[in-house]
Formats: structure tokens, sequence, C-alpha cells
């Protein structure tokens, strides 16, 4: 497969001196083969296929007449040069769905692979003429891995548009050739099944020369990584699922009023959309734009990851001995979801606190959601999203784990020796603040949870179940880029609360 880097923009954006940059930099010029879809002041270094804007403009998807010519070109001058790399100056204006229908046909698709998408924009172009511009350019921002600006005046508003790919300001040839690199993020799991390994011949080869708390805490964090791998790979294939192929229409339709229907239908939509709690707030955001009533959206974007199927399976098999805790986290959890969004209902926002940041278009995400033609999403950049997004999963997942192996071997003989015994009040608040560091996806906390109960209270450990889903720092990163930060600090502050009290209901009533 021969990996092809695209290069993208509105004209006068500087794609082909970019472009010509790059391949000074990377001195790869005998073995690389350039394609332009525009024909722009500054040629490129490098004799390149020029592809007719015109043609190109006419593709449709899943119409391979359309472009088979155009694939039988590309096909035909890649045999004929027979390149290592490929890069693409695509057309500003073509939408980055055609450009992909036509690597992906089947004349190309088993040639080709794509690399890395590099959009590049001036200030002028991001402040005057993006936002008018329509859908095949916003394409082409929401498929971007990294976006090349003049400052970073505008970082926040690209931002809107495509909330994972890096922004980066005037990048030098070196900076973007560190970029071009695969991401590390797909070597993850292999890397955790190595470190695994290793230690396992580690300990066979010097069993009595390492400390048995380090065999304590590699045992820890191994169990929890098996236990936790299948509800981190089923959430993240059912939210990448839902996010792409369930229409909006239909929750417009169920949570377009202040109605108890309404209400009812937020709370109890997770069941059927096993959403995790990152997925989920996109959605939300999309919801209020549309005129959803803040305090339902609030509510389904709270309450969802509680009821998700998933995330109530995992709790089920984390506390196999007390099954009542996956009843009391729905029970509880729909409650302190339903008080938090019906205090935004009874006390709404002021104006200001609900300062909204820049509007724009629909973002091409949402397009795909919303358009019939979301069938023609292609296959493997579902895939590519699931994989990064299971991958930074287990990731943060290994490092709390990690963090929770040291405190449990460490600190858990320490507070015994010490004598020290947490009251109540201070053992819920001291979860709390763990769950919004530690709770990295609803669907496998409750693993974190069951490794916490040997340390807290049941009623403590109940906080952190509530908490997490609905407030963790990843959670607040993402909705950040969506909502100001008044609002966020008003909803963190009464989720706490909420929490709080709950937990301690929880202890004085059941536990």
């Amino acid at each position: 497969m021969i990996p092809v880097y695209i290069v993208t923009g509105f004209i006068g954006s500087g794609k082909s001196t970019f472009i010509n940059e790059q391949l000074q930099y990377r001195k790869k010029l005998g073995g690389t083969a350039c394609i332009s879809a525009e024909q722009g002041s500054v040629s490129l270094i490098k004799d390149a296929l020029q592809l007719s804007p015109d043609k190109l403009s006419a593709i449709t998807p899943n119409q391979p007449d359309t472009y088979s010519s155009i694939a039988d070109e590309i096909a035909t001058y890649i045999n004929k040069t027979n390149p290592k790399e490929i890069w693409i100056e695509w057309n500003g204006m073509v939408s980055f769905h055609q450009l992909e229908s036509l690597l992906y046909s089947d004349k190309l698709r088993h040639m080709l692979q794509i690399e890395k998408v590099l959009y590049i924009c001036t200030d002028q172009f991001v402040a005057s003429m993006l936002p008018g511009l329509g859908n095949d350019v916003t394409s082409q921002l929401y498929s971007a891995d990294c976006i090349i600006t003049e400052t970073d005046t505008h970082h926040t508003l690209l931002r809107t548009y495509n909330r994972e790919a890096k922004i980066v300001t005037t990048p030098t040839p070196e900076k973007v050739e560190q970029l071009c690199r695969n991401s590390t993020w797909g070597l993850i799991p292999n890397l955790l099944v190595i470190g695994i390994t290793a230690y396992i011949l580690l300990v066979t080869a010097f069993r009595h020369d390492i400390p048995y708390s380090i065999h304590q805490c590699f045992a820890i964090i191994t169990g929890l990584i098996i236990e936790a791998v299948p509800f981190l790979l089923l959430g993240t294939i059912g939210s990448t699922v839902i996010r792409y192929f369930v229409p909006q229409s239909v929750l417009l339709k169920l949570l377009g009023d202040y109605s108890w229907k309404s209400y009812g239908a937020a709370m109890v939509s997770g069941l059927a959309l096993p959403v995790c709690d990152c997925a989920i707030i996109p959605l939300f955001k999309a919801l209020t734009d549309r005129g959803v009533p803040l305090s339902v959206a609030l509510l389904f974007m709270l309450a969802s990851p509680i009821i998700n199927p998933i995330t109530i399976l995992s709790t089920w098999y984390a506390f196999p001995d007390n099954p009542m805790i996956s009843v009391w986290r729905i029970v509880l959890g729909l409650g302190v979801a339903l008080l938090v969004a019906l205090s935004f209902r009874f006390y709404p926002p002021s104006k200001e606190l609900m300062k909204a940041r820049n509007t724009q278009n629909l973002s091409y995400e949402e397009v795909l959601i919303e358009s019939s033609r979301s069938k023609h999403i292609n296959k493997k950049r579902l895939l590519i999203h699931m994989e990064k997004e299971f991958s930074q999963l287990l990731f943060y997942f290994s490092m709390a784990a990690s963090v929770l192996s040291v405190v449990q071997v460490y600190g858990k003989p320490w507070l015994i020796n010490a004598g020290i015994t947490l009251p109540i009040v201070w053992a819920i608040p001291i979860l709390l603040v763990l769950a919004f560091f530690f709770s990295i996806c609803s669907t496998s906390d409750a693993i974190i949870g069951k490794s916490l109960s040997t340390l807290f209270p049941i009623s403590s450990v109940m906080g952190f179940l509530i908490l997490g889903p609905m407030l963790d720092i990843k959670n607040v990163y993402i909705l950040k880029q969506y909502m100001p930060t008044s609002f966020i600090l008003r909803l963190g502050i009464t989720i706490v609360i909420m929490s709080y009290i709950t937990a301690l209901g929880f202890q004085f009533f059941v536990g």
C-alpha cells in the first residue's frame, strides 16, 4: 500500500508552497509522486498528474461511472511512476467525501492508503469566507488530521469544526514531517501486550529477586485491563455506530418540548442508544442548537451514559456478589441527572452565562448524521476512528489502573498500620475527586469502582459511580469546545453537590 498525504485548503492558502517545502525537506523527490486537483499561482517542483476540477466536482458517491475514468488515470500514473509515497493537492471547493470515493474505488483501494490529511488556511479566510462556503469546505476541515494556520487567532473557531485534529501555527518543515508520521495511539494495545509479556518473562527468570509488592501491582493492573477491555471495545463500537448512523431527527421528535414525555424520553433514550459519556456531548450541543430545551438536552446528556446497557452490564459484572449496586446506580444516577436538569429548567442560566461561541453551519459530522447519504461513509475511516478512540481510552484506563494499583498495594496497608479511618463525610468527597480524574469511560468505570470498594465505604463508591459518567476531566475538555466556561462551572458544581447529597443519603438509608 502506497501512503498518501493530502494537502487541502482554499485557493491561495499556500498548498503548493507547503508541498514544495516538505518535498525538499524530506529529500524523497525520486520516490514521490504528486497529484494536483487545481492550478495555483505556484507550480509544484515535481511534475504532477493534473486532474480536472470539473470532473472531480461531478463525482457522485456510489456511482462508479462518475469517477471510474479518473481512477483509471490515477492508476496508470501510479503504475508508470511506481512511487513510494504520493502527495495530493486537493481542490478547496470539492468535498473530501468525493476524494474518499475516488481513492477507495475498486481500482485504487488496493494500491493506496490515506496516511495524513493536512488543511491549510489563512486568518482572512477563516474570519470572512469559511462560515459561508458550505459543507464541501466543512467536510475537508472535519476530515483533517492537522490544521495549519497563520496565527492562533481563530483556533477556538476551527476547533468547533474538528475537535480531534491537531491545530498548529506556521510549523517548520521538520515539525510537519513529525506530524505526518503515523500516530502512536494504534501502538498502545500492542505495547501493553508486550509489557505484560515482558513482565511474565522477568517474573519467570528473576521471581526471587522482585519484591512481592511489585508482583501485586502488575497483577492488579493486568486484571483491571483484561476485565475492562471487552466493555471499552463494546462501548467504542456502539458509540461510533450511533454517532454516525442514528438520525438526530428521531431525537428531535422525542425531546422537542418541556413535556414530561420529553423528560421521560431523555431519561431512557440511553437504553436504545448505547453512547458513552464522551460521545454524547457533541450530540447534546447539536440538539440544543436545533431548539431542544436546555434542561431536556442536559438530562439526555447526563442520563444516557448511566442507563447505557453496556454500563449496566459492566456494573453487574464488577459487583457480581451485590447485583443491587447496578440497580441503585441506575436509580440514583437518573435521580441526580433529573435534579440537575430541573435546576436548569426552573433557574435557567442568564443570557450572559450562556453566551455561545461563534456560530457556524452544521459540521460535516452532523451533516453525515442527518443526511441519508450516511450509508456512504467509508468503512475504513470508521474503523480508523474506532481504533483511535479505543486506543485512547485504553491508554487512559491503563494509567488510572496503574495509579490505583499503587494506592491499593502501598496505600491501604499504610492506612491500616497508621490506624486511619476516613469518615463518610470525607470518604465521599475523595471518591468524587477520583471520579473526576479516573472515571475514564462510563462503559468500564465500574471496574475501577470495584477496585476502590476494598479501600472505601460502598456509599462513597456509589458517589464515584454516579458522578464519573456525568463529570470527568475528559468530559470537561470536550464540553469546553462547545460551551462557555461559566456554564461548565455551574453544571459541574451542581453535579458535585447532587452526587454528594445522594451518596450521603445512600449511606444513611441503605449503606
